[in-house]
């Protein structure tokens, strides 16, 4: 029968290493009983195989020794060197086995339970960064993701957690949340905060991916910027249209009038001159009256006779509903009602951007350092103006108009815009 000395070198050694990989593996397995906190009684199996192993592997180094050395044998290889090799491979075959089955145990115990490594692989698997320092820096847990983050902003692994936070704050507003684009590309979220832990203050940093949520937002900045310059062009473009309403109006106003005095012109010549026109005296006085009506007095190149009849024109033109409230009267005030009506038409049309224009004429009796008269006001349901109005080309004119009169302007803008002319009585 075959012993163990009678066998070359190179089998001796391999059953050599093949001892210490049985050995590296249950001190692999007897690392895991210690992390699971398992009764001493279910060590003993495993350090008796381990010793078991220790002792194999003494005595096949110990043959060795003396058969490679010369010397004299020892003790050891005189007790063994002659025990056939079946019972040395039957052996290891059996410390083979038992090991196997006991790291298996191991793997089967960590896939149904929740260990400190498990929990750490799950960390490490999380898309988000995870980082918890003690005040003085040092880390308690860290995680991969976080770990790689710091690597790309600071070019260095994370060693101190003060400093990482540090660099993390800096050029930041305060009390707000860090916001960094790293080198990649990426947008990342850093909050900070602050917990208890074993009567120590433990501090926690998480980062969160939102690169798709920053470019998004960017994108909706430039859309609302885009439409923002498009609603002042189209501002502009209703201006424009209300221009080019009015003054098709005031063109067509004019051409009336004007076709108006001609045929009242040829009327009157062939009369003066005894044609048949089928027209009395009465009926020519009546029609110069009306050219009259039509046309703007020497004094007042915006007065005219039908006085309503002309602001609701006007309004409608623009695509303002009027509401006039109470009558003008007199020659002054109908004057006066008709320029302040001008102006805050075309104010309501451009600045307040209104739908109705309301025009109040009250007749008042002396009161309040007012000497009594008539108060014609202009209101509308258009926006407020954002402070005091300051009085430009229009109201400017229009005041001159109204103190040419003797009358006095007033205009307030909070609650609402409202400008009155005060006409005294005469």
């Amino acid at each position: 029968m075959t012993t163990f000395s009678s066998m070359p070198l190179h089998i001796r050694g391999f059953l050599l290493i093949w001892l210490l990989l049985l050995l590296y593996v249950g001190f692999l397995v007897l690392f895991r009983y210690i992390q699971r906190h398992r009764w001493w009684v279910r060590y003993i199996p495993l350090l008796a195989l381990m010793l078991g192993e220790y002792f194999l592997y003494q005595i096949i180094l110990s043959i060795n020794s003396d058969l490679t050395s010369g010397d004299a044998p020892g003790l050891i290889f005189r007790m063994f060197h002659d025990v056939p090799l079946v019972v040395y491979t039957a052996a290891m075959l059996l410390m083979t086995a038992v090991t196997l089955s006991l790291l298996r145990g191991v793997q089967r115990w960590q896939e149904h339970h929740i260990t400190a490594t498990s929990v750490k692989e799950g960390v490490d698997s999380l898309p988000t960064g995870l980082l918890y320092f003690w005040n003085d820096g040092r880390i308690k847990l860290v995680n991969r993701r976080m770990m790689e983050i710091a690597r790309r902003l600071t070019g260095l692994s994370l060693q101190d957690g003060n400093q990482f936070l540090a660099r993390l704050q800096e050029g930041q507003q305060e009390k707000k949340e860090p916001i960094l684009t790293l080198p990649d590309g990426k947008v990342w979220s850093f909050y900070h905060r602050e917990a208890t832990l074993e009567s120590e203050t433990l501090n926690e940093v998480i980062a969160v991916d939102i690169s798709e949520e920053y470019r998004l937002r960017e994108e909706l900045a430039e859309e609302n910027r885009r439409l923002a310059s498009m609603n002042q062009r189209l501002h502009k473009l209703n201006d424009m249209i209300g221009e080019i309403t009015v003054e098709k109006e005031t063109l067509a106003t004019k051409i009336r009038i004007h076709d108006e005095t001609g045929r009242t012109m040829l009327a009157t010549r062939r009369y003066l001159e005894g044609e048949e026109t089928g027209l009395t005296l009465q009926e020519l006085l009546g029609m110069w009256e009306r050219i009259v009506s039509l046309a703007p007095a020497p004094d007042d190149a915006e007065h005219t006779e039908d006085v309503t009849g002309d602001l609701y024109q006007a309004a409608e033109a623009i695509g303002i509903r009027l509401d006039l409230i109470g009558e003008a009267g007199t020659r002054q005030e109908q004057k006066l009602l008709l320029a302040g009506a001008r102006e805050c038409l075309t104010n309501a049309y451009r600045h307040a951007q209104a739908t109705e224009l309301t025009i109040r004429i009250e007749h008042t009796r002396p009161g309040e350092g007012f000497p009594g008269g008539t108060v014609i006001s202009y209101t509308n349901d258009g926006l407020a103006p954002v402070g005091p109005v300051r009085e430009g080309g229009g109201l400017s004119s229009l005041r001159r108009i109204v103190e040419s009169e003797g009358a006095e302007m007033e205009i307030e803008y909070c609650p609402a815009f409202c400008l009155r002319i005060l006409i005294p009585e005469q």
